[in-house]
């Protein structure tokens, strides 16, 4: 745990010194920065439990021959994740896995904070607030020891944000949407909500609303069909919501503190996009709604809720540049600084909360080898 509070320490006094000349640098220099740490967790025997069975994935895939490996490609249900163990595996170091984890999920979001800073020609200091919102805020411990879904929720991150407001790469685009199912089966929720926006402005946006609380009502029933499907992902989808049903781990701290991070972002969400209206993102808007409404619909299931407010996390930097960012006209400029200061104050309180349970709770058994120092 002192590791991870050494290291915070040095991203944010590096970032207050020298972010507003070399930027770039510098989330090179913290994306990296995160990446050594976790290259140095003790995995056993009080390390993440996901993490050692990751571990022990590695060392049964690196010894496949290639036509082994093709047949345990053809039938799980997560092939692009095995691909992704067996290339690191010949890395020759199973710490590799969670260090380039961290690195690209880290630099998946720092991306986004960087481009859309300099789309909007914002404070330069900004997007450093902005990055440390998202880094005390986003769970290091659940992507260096889950790896598949924290690294897929900033990768379609990015993706919906490169698609939806820069509007580049958008076959590249579709074609990740697809392929991430098969690295986590939960980014199929998130690829129905995306081929739910192509009919937005074709059917109301009423419609679709009703539409998602329909499929939060009728998922259970949607899962015994699945079962008819004789298909890998389906499969693992009904199991893992059958053995979420009796898991009953999800303490009152932890829905509190999910609450309260889902409080925050609402709150900054509509105040962008239904009150000040400076910055228009209609599609990416229109879908980020859409993953507040099926995460509200859900806070009663534990692990989605639990996991979902962070890949919320990931898509709201955009709106955390737009509050801070001025926009044209010296009455607006005026009504601003008190929403500037309002939110600051809101921002300020759920991050020292939501760290605070990180570091008493979360990080407390994180054990890194003392060579990190």
């Amino acid at each position: 745990m002192v590791e991870i509070i050494v290291v915070y320490i040095i991203i944010v006094l590096v970032g207050y010194m020298f972010f507003r000349k070399f930027p770039r640098l510098y989330f090179l220099f913290a994306c990296l920065l995160l990446s050594y740490l976790s290259y140095h967790v003790v995995v056993a025997p009080y390390g993440p439990m996901d993490l050692s069975q990751h571990y022990h994935a590695l060392n049964v895939i690196h010894a496949l021959h290639w036509g082994n490996l093709w047949e345990v490609l053809r039938e799980s249900p997560r092939p692009l994740f095995i691909l992704y163990l067996y290339v690191i595996s010949f890395l020759g170091n199973n710490s590799w896995l969670p260090a380039i984890t961290v690195f690209l999920g880290y630099f998946f979001i720092t991306t986004i904070i960087y481009k859309y800073s300099k789309r909007l020609k914002s404070n330069q200091i900004l997007p450093f607030f902005c990055f440390i919102f998202v880094l005390l805020n986003f769970n290091y411990n659940w992507l260096l020891s889950g790896i598949r879904n924290y690294l897929a929720f900033s990768m379609l991150a990015l993706c919906l944000y490169m698609e939806l407001i820069e509007r580049k790469y958008k076959l590249v685009c579709w074609v990740i949407y697809v392929s991430i199912c098969f690295f986590h089966f939960i980014m199929l929720v998130f690829l129905w909500l995306r081929i739910l926006l192509i009919f937005r402005n074709k059917i109301t946006s009423v419609f679709i609303y009703v539409l998602i609380l329909c499929s939060i009502l009728l998922a259970p029933l949607c899962l015994d069909y699945f079962k008819l499907f004789n298909l890998p992902l389906f499969d693992i989808a009904v199991k893992k919501q059958i053995a979420y049903q009796n898991y009953n781990t999800f303490g009152k701290v932890q829905w509190v503190i999910c609450l309260a991070k889902l409080f925050a972002i609402v709150s900054v969400y509509f105040y962008c996009v239904f009150y000040r209206k400076a910055y228009k993102e209609k599609d990416y808007d229109a879908y980020v709604l859409m993953v507040i409404c099926l995460v509200v619909g859900l806070t009663n299931q534990y692990q989605f809720f639990l996991r979902t407010t962070d890949f919320l996390v990931c898509l709201i930097a955009p709106y955390i540049i737009q509050v801070f960012t001025p926009p044209c006209g010296r009455a607006k400029r005026r009504n601003l600084t008190l929403h500037k200061f309002n939110f600051l104050l809101l921002f300020t309180g759920e991050t020292l909360l939501c760290f605070g349970y990180y570091i008493y709770i979360e990080y407390r058994y994180s054990l890194f080898f003392s060579s990190f120092f």
